[in-house]
Order: structure tokens, then sequence, then C-alpha cells
């Protein structure tokens, strides 16, 4: 038993020091690798180099993943074979992106990339609160949501004046006001039936047999886990005021352009359209969101 016990002790040694050995390998030949700066993909990225067999329904996802939805979790993937360890299962792109307050003169306020050289950094054309890292993401800023968001520096009421610092936040409201700057008024009025229903097995049941699902489908957000039912009476009274907020900005931003109602409480049919889907998104976006943090 002993002798059993010794050779067992002496392989498992030799495995450790071969492992050890080719790890030892691997980094010695990245030593010499010299690192090339790393560029975000642009949201037209071509996905089917990464997956050869992206799923024919939602082709975010390998064809090794199916969409499914449970009343406890959402929507969630779904395995339908065996996968292999290391194997890609999704290439995504975020619907809507924003920085935290902190990071605002450090990073692309679009592309959010770190700038690497701050003199090298292109300025926001209309508020010394941005930095860009490129002409080319000035340009898809300025035709989206920065014209509307320069109006108003949202990130301001996020600062601790007694303690010289960024309040630290969720990045709900941050988002949630992105995912509105970033498409004109009339996206939201032309498609206000699609996006004012909720549906628990949108991207599950699908009507049409060629119907797929892609990234920047605004039903995405709509119809994220928001446990509605959960909802205590106070937590939809924040909700809806900052609601309101939200139309308040929006307002001062310009982005419902000339104000139809005469009285600054009223709301124009536009904007209790808005209303209705920024407390929808905020919903959703509460429990979905994710961060992005680098380490250096």
């Amino acid at each position: 038993m002993e002798a059993a016990e010794a050779k067992e002790k002496s392989d498992l040694t030799a495995i450790a020091l071969v492992a050890q050995a080719n790890t030892n390998s691997e980094i010695a030949k990245l030593k010499g690798v010299k690192s090339v700066p790393w560029k975000p993909a642009r949201k037209d990225h071509d996905i089917s180099k990464l997956l050869p067999e992206p799923n024919k329904r939602v082709p975010q996802l390998s064809s090794a993943v199916e969409l499914a939805y449970n009343p406890l979790v959402g929507r969630h993937g779904v395995a339908t074979r065996d996968i292999e360890a290391g194997e890609l299962l999704m290439v995504d792109t975020g619907l809507a992106s924003h920085l935290l307050c902190s990071t605002r003169l450090t990073n692309c306020c679009h592309c959010t990339m770190r700038l690497l050289d701050l003199t090298r950094a292109k300025p926001s054309p209309l508020t010394r609160t941005a930095r860009f890292c490129s002409f080319p993401c000035v340009q898809e800023a300025m035709a989206s949501y920065h014209p509307v968001e320069a109006k108003i520096d949202i990130q301001k009421m996020f600062w601790n004046k007694k303690e010289e610092r960024f309040e630290e936040l969720s990045g709900n409201i941050l988002l949630s006001y992105r995912c509105i700057t970033q498409k004109p008024l009339n996206f939201f009025l032309d498609n206000e039936a699609a996006y004012g229903e909720v549906d628990d097995n949108f991207g599950v049941d699908f009507s049409d047999e060629n119907e797929t699902l892609m990234w920047n489908d605004y039903r995405n957000i709509i119809n994220l886990e928001a446990h509605r039912d959960r909802k205590t009476k106070d937590e939809l009274l924040s909700l809806t005021i900052r609601s309101v907020m939200f139309v308040i900005l929006l307002r001062h931003g310009g982005y419902f352009g000339q104000k139809e109602t005469p009285y600054g409480l009223a709301l124009s049919k536009a904007e209790a359209t808005i209303a209705d889907i920024v407390f929808c998104i905020q919903e959703g976006i509460q429990y979905n969101l994710h961060q992005v943090r680098a380490l250096s």
C-alpha cells in the first residue's frame, strides 16, 4: 500500500513539473511579443468569423445555445449539446454604454476606450466635460446622443462637493438616459406599440420562421426581466420621479423640439410616451446592467 501511494505521489509530482515547464515556456514566448493597442470592435463587426456556426434565431449566440424563459430568472441561455472547454458561445454588442462619472475625462465618451495620451484626445465641440479617442467617435456621437447630452451635464448631479468626488452609482440612470438620447424622438413615436408592452417570451417564441433577434433591437431592453410583480410602492414612486426628471432633462436638452404645451408641468403626448418608455427601461436595466472596470 505504501509503495503504491509513493508511486502515485511521484507521478503527480512529475505531471506538475511538466505543466510548470510548459507554462514557463509559453510565458517566455509572450515576453517577445509586442502588444498592440486595443481598439473596441465597431458595432457593425462581422461576428461570423468568431462564431462559425451561429444560432439561426439569435446570430449573437452559438448554435450550441438557445434562449429559454423562466419566470424566476427571465430569458437565459440553455445548451443544446455538449460544450467543449474554451468554446466561444456568444459575441455580442451592448445596446448602450455610458462612462462612469469619474472616468469622463480619462476615457472616450463614445467607445469608452482609455485615453492613453490625454494630449492627443479629441475634445468635444460642445462641452468641456467630454473627450474622444478619434474623430470617427466624435462624428458618431454628434450624429446621435451628444448634441442633447452636452446641453445638460447630468453627471454634475452626482458630484459630492463636500468630499470633492463623484458619488458611486449603479449606472442605471446614466444608461437609461443614453438609451433615449442615442435615438431620435421619432424612433420611439413610430414604434410606440412595439415598445409599450412587455412580452416575457420575447426572443424565445417567434411568430415568423425567418425572424431573427439582433443586438440593436430595442425590444431587447424593453423586455428585460424586471420583477415587476415584486415592486413595492416606494420603488414604483422612485422610478416615476426619475422618469419625470428624465423628461425635464430631455426637454432642456432640446430632445422634444419646441414646447407644445403652455405650462411647464404639462406633458405633451410625445413627452408622456417617452416617460412611459424610460420608466420601463429603468425597470429592466436595474437588474441587467454590467459594469466594466479597468484595473489600470
